[in-house]
């Protein structure tokens, strides 16, 4: 009987939190200021683009380098982290053999 009760109140709870989602969505769209619409965007274009895709060519090269260099980051971290739990367990084993 608790157990229905827990669930009636978790319902109510979330009926409430979603009543107060619906009602927080709905406003009157007239105050908008319309920021956005009244300010143009400008995009710069190159006069000519690059008939090879160099930059494309550029951009895919960087990302390569970057994935490479992320690889090469975590399999440092990874040997330094066995390193540092050897040391650890070194440690403890040391330190327990000259408590005795």
């Amino acid at each position: 009987m608790v157990i229905d009760l827990k669930k009636k109140y978790v319902l109510f709870t979330m009926l409430c939190c979603l009543s107060l989602f619906v009602f927080a969505g709905c406003g009157n769209k007239d105050d908008n200021n319309n920021d956005a619409a009244a300010s143009p965007s400008v995009e710069e274009t190159t006069d000519s683009p690059d008939p090879t895709g160099s930059d494309a060519l550029d951009d895919v090269e960087n990302g390569v380098d970057d994935v490479i260099d992320g690889a090469e980051d975590a399999v440092d971290d990874a040997a330094d982290g066995v390193k540092d739990a050897a040391d650890d367990a070194t440690d403890n084993n040391n330190s327990s053999t000259t408590k005795k």
